[in-house]
């Protein structure tokens, strides 16, 4: 049941994400959902559940949009280990802890992209992507995860979300 509820969340991810953020005016800038589904599934249900959905999503996403595929799906995987080794070191309950570590996260994830593009051969002015691109779009992910994290953690109260993989299978 757990899968079916974090297949529907991608699922709905993608429809906001394709459906609706393009139209909103903030210009040339998109936030990053899947990123503030992973990280707050990584604070709420931890590093496994996280990294299983920033894998599948990331993966989506690529066969989707074209991506090498792959790409984005390892990018989102280790964006979800990472919040959740944070979220069980730290036990953070503040959301604007969360908004921040969505931000960091996001601009990370956005500047292995570009590392990751200019290694392909891709040219473009690295400065000019770096200040018009990744950092607004780390910045606008990080606002984003306000209305992100407060549902999701009250869904991962739910005694099915709590449940773990590894219990699944016995």
């Amino acid at each position: 049941m757990k899968g079916l509820i974090i297949a529907g969340l991608l699922l709905l991810n993608i429809v906001v994400q394709t459906m609706i953020f393009p139209y909103i005016p903030v210009p040339g800038v998109e936030p990053d959902t899947l990123m503030c589904i992973v990280v707050s599934l990584g604070f709420t249900n931890g590093y496994f559940t996280a990294a299983f959905t920033g894998l599948f999503g990331g993966l989506a996403f690529d066969m989707l949009f074209g991506w090498p595929l792959g790409a984005n799906a390892l990018l989102y995987l280790l964006a979800g280990v990472l919040a959740g080794m944070a979220g069980e070191r730290l036990r953070v309950e503040n959301y604007l802890f969360a908004c921040g570590f969505a931000a960091v996260i996001s601009l990370v994830k956005e500047v292995l992209g570009l590392m990751t593009a200019l290694i392909a051969g891709v040219h473009f002015p690295l400065v000019r992507a770096l200040l018009l691109g990744a950092l607004p779009t780390a910045l606008y992910t990080g606002a984003v995860m306000l209305l992100v994290h407060w549902p999701l953690r009250r869904l991962s109260r739910c005694s099915v979300m709590r449940r773990r993989y590894q219990q699944m299978l016995d």
